[in-house]
């Protein structure tokens, strides 16, 4: 049965992936085929929406302090500097997604979750200067994964569960990760609106969205879900109406120095 599971491993590592020694850094790097222009397309679509749509925000902002009898010239300075910053990030983006579109791979090499948790953080803000997530990391622990394409799955998750607030209540974003048997746990609570049973049945399906279609173009949690299969993980989500929303990302842990303090 060990020769099967060995061959059937083998198998799927050379058909989805190459694996790559970095002798230099002594890492073990993968990388990992996306299957076909249905992943790739949508991902960079939504990448590019998503940077699109922060900057409404911004310009929304601008305008509102425009029409001021006396604006702000420092507000309206950071907003400026604001947009500035994220045109420049797009443009750094568009490449990226570019030469992974182009070679098909993405590339997975060991981080820790706080790199992942940071590119997140920083893509929320973009959108949400002002919006507060709190954050309880697990150190100790790393897992093989594009830290630019995992980041941007979990700050989607963020963004969310920020979006998913109650009108007139304080809106809470939690985001724990801790280590769970063979995988490290990405886990994002809200204390939102939640969903019932059916919207959670259809919250992963391409183009579905319960959100304004003006600003938001729904491929949100398809990319989320298809980011993390690449990452050789698993997602779920538990909600109920009125009580919130807990999304669970389970991504497999890479053999790094919690490994070697054991040994």
């Amino acid at each position: 049965m060990s020769v099967v599971v060995i061959a059937v491993g083998i198998w799927n590592i050379r058909k989805y992936g190459k694996l790559k020694f970095d002798e230099k850094k002594g890492e073990l790097g993968l990388q990992k085929k996306i299957r076909d222009a249905h992943t790739t397309v949508p991902i960079f679509v939504h990448s590019i929406k998503n940077q699109i749509l922060a900057e409404r925000v911004i310009q929304k902002r601008l305008d509102t302090e425009l029409q001021k009898d006396v604006p702000d010239k420092e507000s309206l300075k950071n907003m400026l500097g604001q947009l500035h910053t994220m045109n420049q990030n797009m443009l750094e983006r568009m490449e990226e997604l570019y030469r992974s579109v182009k070679t098909g791979y993405i590339h997975l090499v060991p981080v820790s979750p706080e790199e992942i948790l940071k590119t997140a953080d920083s893509r929320f803000h973009q959108k949400y200067p002002e919006g507060m997530v709190k954050y309880q990391c697990e150190k100790g622990y790393l897992v093989l994964a594009d830290k630019k394409y995992l980041g941007e799955a979990v700050s989607n998750l963020l963004t969310n569960a920020y979006e998913a607030g109650i009108p007139g209540q304080a809106v809470s974003v939690w985001c724990t990760v801790k280590a769970e048997k063979l995988y490290l746990l990405i886990h994002i609570k809200d204390n939102g609106r939640g969903m019932d049973k059916e919207e959670c049945k259809k919250i992963f399906e391409p183009f579905y969205t319960s959100k304004n279609t003006n600003y938001n173009w729904g491929m949100g949690l398809a990319y989320v879900m298809q980011t993390v299969k690449e990452h050789l993980g698993m997602i779920r989500v538990e909600s109920m109406p009125g009580k919130g929303t807990d999304f669970y990302i389970y991504i497999p842990i890479y053999k790094g120095h919690k490994a070697k303090e054991s040994g």
